[in-house]
């Protein structure tokens, strides 16, 4: 973190040095008082000063009303949202909060890691495209080795399921009445539940479902179970309960609806935006929340009211997934997450983006406890990859600097103290996809769990080279499967 220029404040001496450091209390205040009321106040030095002059501020600058006609700052209450809020700005506040973030901001250069290759697992490329882009949007491996995905088709008016194994990579796809699938839960047999987003980009508008698929005499079919859903992500079942995490934009929620009666017993666990992932263990959910609240929050599903923020981050941080294992064996769940999106209104290489360990010292208290540094990381599996009693690590960028190193593998390197400790790795074929989704299973049926990673290009990226972004439009890779070959 960059702190103020030490030689700077010795060069200054009386009143000179008094006022410049209440003219610096002064500026932290404004921060605190116009930056932290809804969120946990931004550290300055996790971007740069072009990236908060230019990109966060003007867009900021929609929760804010001036109340005379600025000067200086042209955006000012030029987009104003009216249902983001309505707070007083002048220029003079906004100049002063505007130079403590472009003062204090980062200037450190893009790191540079050379990992070695990976050689755990055999690579391998499933491809069912032939000109159209890659849109994978959802990976399910089940327990008999089967991989479910979904992609979009046809200018996102409706989606497709893949269905395949090793043995019978049919390159058929059924047609979904879905928009956009973020999640495929089987449930029995063929039966699988599809939660539908609606639309990719961000809004709030209820156009969501989940619903119910089954095969019957060889043709699917559909039955919407909820609907009226904004951008929902992720879906969890309790008891006879389904849990649904609802993204949404500038609202959002984690709701809980009774399979017994859908329609009328429903309730809302937490209310904030970017409601994301979950899991459930002995009757309490953990829940990661990446937009204004960061955080990854518990909520008591026995008594609801009983919640609390278990981890809060400022809101530039970029949470992006989150695991939930016993890392370092004492009988806790651990948190494993990956901090790492990068498409806001700060986009830049952020050198805090990587994947983190948070250990559970058995009272509720998490202690981050490792940290790897990967830029735009954005999802992470925790599995035992090489069958030796520890649990490793794989995680993927979706907004990688570097394309070579856009899939990682971390081995355990079994200590099981605090400081827990991983030898680093990345996937050869990395470079042949945006990897936005992915999921483990035995594909093989070798008793080793393997990886299927797929690639989706409509979003945004960092990659700034154009003949790289074209070859990946003209190759049109689809899966990256990674066979483990531990048992061989």
């Amino acid at each position: 973190m960059q702190k103020i220029n030490i030689v700077y404040l010795l060069s200054i001496i009386g009143f000179t040095a008094v006022l410049s450091c209440t003219g610096e209390s002064n500026q932290i205040e404004k921060v605190k008082t116009h930056c932290g009321s809804c969120h946990l106040v931004p550290d300055p030095s996790h971007l740069y000063s072009d990236t908060w002059e230019k990109g966060v501020f003007p867009e900021m600058s929609n929760y804010y009303v001036w109340e005379n006609t600025s000067t200086l700052y042209p955006y000012a209450n030029k987009t104003f949202y009216n249902k983001k809020g309505q707070l007083p700005m002048d220029d003079e506040t906004w100049t002063a909060i505007l130079n403590y973030f472009k003062d204090n901001a980062s200037k450190d250069p893009i790191r540079s890691s050379m990992l070695p290759d990976q050689e755990i697992f055999d690579e391998e490329i499933i491809n069912y495209l032939s000109s159209t882009t890659p849109q994978i949007t959802a990976i399910d491996i089940d327990e008999a080795g089967v991989v479910r995905a979904s992609t979009i088709r046809s200018g996102f008016s409706h989606s497709g399921l893949y269905k395949f194994t090793l043995d019978n990579l049919s390159d058929s796809i059924i047609t979904l009445q879905e928009d956009i699938v973020s999640q495929i839960l089987p449930i029995e047999g063929d039966s699988l539940l599809l939660l539908d987003m609606g639309r990719i980009d961000p809004q709030d508008q209820p156009i969501g479902s989940v619903s119910a698929y089954n095969y019957q005499e060889s043709e699917m079919r559909q039955t919407e179970l909820i609907g009226q859903l904004k951008r929902p992500v992720y879906l969890s079942k309790y008891a006879n309960d389904l849990i649904i995490s609802e993204f949404g934009h500038v609202t959002g929620s984690v709701t809980r609806y009774s399979l017994d009666n859908i329609d009328n017993d429903k309730q809302t666990l937490l209310a904030l935006p970017g409601c994301y992932k979950s899991y459930i263990t002995n009757d309490k959910m953990i829940v990661v929340c990446s937009q204004a609240h960061e955080g990854i929050y518990e909520i008591d599903l026995r008594d609801p009211d009983k919640k609390r923020a278990i981890l809060t981050f400022p809101p530039e941080f970029g949470l992006s997934d989150m695991e939930v294992a016993d890392m370092n064996g004492d009988g806790h769940m651990d948190i494993i997450m990956t901090n790492g999106d990068n498409a806001d209104y700060s986009i830049q290489a952020k050198e805090y983006h990587g994947v983190r360990i948070f250990l559970n010292d058995g009272t509720g208290n998490y202690e981050e406890s490792f940290f790897h540094p990967m830029y735009g990381a954005s999802q992470v599996k925790v599995v035992d990859f090489n069958l030796d009693g520890n649990l490793d690590i794989i995680a993927a960028s979706y907004f990688a600097v570097d394309p070579d190193e856009s899939v990682q593998i971390l081995i355990n390197n079994g200590n099981k103290k605090k400081d827990l400790g991983f030898i680093p790795s990345k996937v050869k074929f990395a470079s042949k996809g945006l990897w936005i989704v992915m999921d483990t299973g035995d594909l093989d049926g070798d008793g080793d769990d393997d990886v299927v990673i797929g690639s989706n290009l409509i979003g945004p990226t960092e990659i700034k080279d154009e003949v790289f972004l074209n070859s990946l439009v003209e190759n049109s890779i689809e899966f990256l499967v990674l066979l483990n070959r531990s048992k061989n």
